[in-house]
């Protein structure tokens, strides 16, 4: 489980090493997700890290209902991610980015703590707490790649995607 945090504490820094020194008009950079600024994508990510937390914390139950209540007529959980940014989008570049370096440092402490093979709620149903680990690098290894493209940011893979990769393969 060490690695695993260990590698999505580095992607993490990947991302704030690209998107910290943004001027607005960089936040508001339409990103590779259609319809999604880097604002967006950002936000997107504070808003799935914020889920995870409340799983690893047992309020899973609690948040899954507000993001239920905000997929509105989604008929998938992407159409609900989509639906559940544009329901919070329009704050600061500045202001998404502490709210998304506060939910990553917080998923980061309750991984530290948590025990890789207890099982915690997700959206699809249980899974255990390395697996969540590694759903979450996964999700930020996409979605730096997705702001770095926009920004016309060339980065090569890294090594710590051989835990996505593991994962896809087990």
């Amino acid at each position: 489980m060490d690695k695993v945090v260990a590698a999505l504490a580095a992607q993490q820094d990947e991302l704030s090493s690209i998107v910290s020194s943004l001027d607005e008009a960089g936040w508001q950079h339409p990103s590779r997700c259609d319809g999604w600024s880097v604002a967006d994508v950002v936000l997107h990510l504070a808003q799935t890290d914020e889920m995870a937390v409340a799983s690893l914390q047992g309020r899973f139950g609690e948040v899954l209902d507000a993001f239920t209540a905000a997929m509105g007529a989604a008929t998938s959980s992407d159409d609900g991610a989509a639906h559940l940014v544009a329901s919070e989008r329009g704050e600061p570049g500045p202001t998404v980015l502490r709210r998304w370096q506060a939910s990553a440092n917080a998923l980061l402490a309750e991984l530290r703590d948590a025990d890789a093979g207890r099982r915690v709620a997700w959206v699809a149903g249980e899974l255990s707490a390395q697996t969540l680990a590694t759903t979450r690098l996964s999700e930020g290894w996409i979605h730096t790649r997705d702001v770095a493209e926009a920004l016309d940011i060339d980065l090569p893979p890294p090594d710590r995607i051989w835990h996505i990769a593991r994962l896809a393969w087990r």
